[in-house]
């Protein structure tokens, strides 16, 4: 009923929580289990990351003189992030362990958790709005300058643009 799009079985994943998101609407047993689809995008994302393309690291230092409003930072390949109504970056954790696995409570309305690869491991971080959405602002191609009149405040964007820099997860 919900095929995949495409023959090579690793974009799967692209449309996985929404077939769960289906199967979830048409089938009220599985009204427990509604975390199921932000765990599918997240393991989703896990293997994007770890099989992402490698990239040169990123020196800001080299490219200090050239920093204007103009400059269009990207991301690294294998950084990924996401926006999921469950905790699922901690039950992820709890079961790469052979320990028991306890419950994971739900305590906030939506998580934001960055993905990303270390050699040739994938970590998982909750990361901040802020950063959250500088991170979009990267992706849709817009320029620091433009970045800096969307937000508004240079405070909050310094500091989520320090954190992406000391994470080293920009490019140029």
């Amino acid at each position: 009923n919900y095929s995949s799009g495409s023959f090579d079985l690793n974009a799967y994943g692209d449309n996985f929580a929404d077939f769960i998101n289906l199967l979830q609407s048409e089938r009220s047993e599985l009204e427990s289990y509604s975390y199921l689809s932000d765990l599918a995008l997240l393991e989703n994302a896990i293997s994007k990351s770890h099989y992402a393309q490698d990239s040169q690291a990123f020196n800001i230092n080299e490219y200090h003189d050239v920093l204007d409003g103009n400059v269009i930072f990207m991301l690294r390949p294998d950084v990924m992030i996401l926006k999921c109504d469950y905790p699922v970056h901690e039950l992820w954790h709890m079961h790469q362990t052979e320990d028991d696995v306890a419950s994971v409570e739900k305590n906030k309305e939506s998580y934001l958790i960055g993905i990303y690869r270390d050699q040739h491991k994938v970590y998982l971080c909750e990361i901040d709005s802020q950063v959250y959405q500088l991170v979009n602002l990267i992706k849709q191609g817009n320029s620091l300058g433009d970045i800096f009149t969307l937000l508004n405040d240079s405070s909050d964007i310094n500091a989520a643009l320090e954190y992406l820099i000391v994470h080293d997860w920009l490019r140029m």
